[in-house]
């Protein structure tokens, strides 16, 4: 069947199918990337946020053992 096209119709299906692979990629890509943001902004919120409130408590301790050796120096 290829063999039969003449050079036009050779050259619009050849342009036809990298359009279509080119399409295909472009929504694989996408689909990808908006996946991969899902991904990242659960763990922003989980793991990030988890390790933020844990920071956040040492420091109020640091700064309680502080104030009571003060306390206790005075």
């Amino acid at each position: 069947m290829f063999s039969k096209l003449k050079i036009k119709g050779k050259l619009f299906l050849s342009f036809g199918v990298v359009l279509l692979l080119t399409v295909i990629i472009f929504l694989f890509s996408v689909l990808s990337l908006r996946n991969a943001n899902n991904r990242l902004n659960e763990f922003m919120n989980g793991v990030v946020t988890a390790d933020d409130t844990m920071k956040d408590s040492a420091i109020c301790t640091n700064t309680a053992a502080r104030y009571l050796r003060d306390l206790v120096l005075e």
